[in-house]
């Protein structure tokens, strides 16, 4: 009898542990059930602020680099307010991610045409948080550009319909200090640069489109640009009086010229040759410097007439810079504006470090293919030519520093395109 009251007593008290635990199980399902969606709902919303963070990211950068298409837009000469508005839309259309919703636009041009705001504004769908809070959409961001510093512009390629204006083979590099480089070309290759070559400017803007890998530019160039029209079509040649020489050749010497017209050219080989100060005119022939010819020439002008060419080959040693006064002032070479568009004008020297002036060479082509580079010790070079190419490899160094010689800049190349461009906001 003790014995089956013992055992009624556990049964009893494993059924009310059961019970209990029964009771605690439902409490705590009860619980979890009552819970379950607002956990739910903070899973949901934790979610959602991620994509929100990471849209808002995107959006910025978006923004960013729009402001700042924009304003390189700015830079250019004569630019409007829809063009500027266009570069920013297609920007942001082709670099848009669209997650979720479309992006509008809205851009501003501020401060005299020196800034471009861009506003740009994401309408997202949160799949919780808009319960909570509805104004955490839509996602905005906004960026100011700005343009910072003065004008320079160190080439102009002015063919309008060459394949590619401007063009850089063989490993070549174009190193455009603090300044632009322009390309007239309307075609899609306007701007051309080969595989294993380098373009380092301000600015690239071409009014076509341009060939090359994302390395070769820096920074990618701007397309569909304004064309630049000739900014020296204005300047008066030199007049030209009766030849002083007639067909000179110059070989094993050491001696000095003087300014004047050299018809039937100037050819100059193995010697050393310094140009006295002044206007050289070479009329119907080669200005030739060949064959470890030694040139040097401080303050002289040659101007380019009847058909006459730049010829000047790689085992030579050139220093030349420009009048510092006169019909030629700040000009180095000058082509005669009416000469066929068929000419070509090399310049091939492997030590020419000192070309200080502007190369103006409206009618022809002019190729560089030293191997070395080309006119890097001089405080400026800038080139105005119809077509402009680059083989061989040279390093074309067109520095802009105006302020370090008393070379005067022609005027039209100062105010073409805009500085540094900042982010202001």
């Amino acid at each position: 009898m003790v014995r089956h009251l013992c055992v009624t007593v556990r049964m009893r008290s494993i059924v009310s542990v059961a019970r209990f635990i029964a009771s605690e199980a439902g409490a705590l399902a009860l619980s979890f059930a009552i819970a379950a969606p607002a956990l739910l709902v903070m899973a949901g919303m934790a979610t959602d602020y991620a994509f929100m963070v990471r849209y808002r990211t995107e959006l910025q950068a978006v923004a960013d680099a729009a402001a700042i298409a924009g304003a390189r837009e700015l830079s250019l000469a004569k630019a409007d307010a829809s063009q500027i508005t266009a570069a920013v839309d297609n920007f942001v259309k082709v670099n848009s991610v669209n997650r979720g919703g479309t992006v509008s636009i809205s851009t501003t041009i501020q401060d005299d045409q020196t800034a471009v705001e861009v506003s740009l504004s994401r309408n997202w769908a949160p799949f919780f948080a808009h319960f909570v809070a509805r104004d955490v959409t839509p996602i905005n961001a906004s960026a100011t550009a700005r343009l910072v510093g003065s004008a320079k512009v160190c080439v102009i390629g002015l063919d309008e319909s060459e394949k590619d204006t401007v063009r850089l083979d063989n490993s070549a590099t174009l190193t455009a200090n603090n300044c632009a480089v322009y390309s007239n070309s309307t075609s899609t290759q306007g701007l051309y640069a080969a595989n294993g070559t380098r373009l380092k400017s301000a600015l690239s803007c071409v009014a076509g489109g341009f060939v090359g890998s994302i390395s070769s530019f820096d920074p990618q160039p701007l397309t569909d640009c304004p064309k630049i029209a000739d900014p020296l079509v204005d300047r008066a040649p030199p007049p030209v009086p009766a030849c002083n020489y007639n067909k000179l050749t110059l070989n094993k010497t050491n001696i000095t010229l003087f300014p004047g017209v050299y018809c039937g050219g100037l050819k100059i080989s193995d010697s050393i040759v310094n140009f006295d100060p002044g206007v050289y005119i070479i009329r119907g022939g080669y200005l030739e410097f060949s064959s470890k010819a030694q040139i040097y020439g401080a303050n002289v002008g040659f101007y380019l007439i009847d058909g006459s060419l730049l010829k000047i080959v790689s085992d030579t040693s050139i220093e030349l810079t420009a009048p510092k006064d006169g019909s030629l002032a700040g000009l180095l070479f000058f082509e005669d504006r009416s000469a066929t568009t068929n000419g070509t004008h090399s310049i091939s020297s492997d030590d020419a470090r000192v070309l200080l002036g502007t190369i103006y060479l409206s009618r022809g082509t002019l190729v560089v293919d030293a191997s070395k580079p080309v006119a890097d010790q001089s405080a400026y070079t800038a080139i105005v030519a119809r077509t402009l190419r680059l083989k061989a490899g040279p390093n074309l160094v067109l520095n802009s520093d105006y302020g370090s010689t008393d070379i005067p800049v022609p005027a039209g190349l100062k105010n073409l395109a805009g500085g540094r461009i900042a982010l202001s906001n």
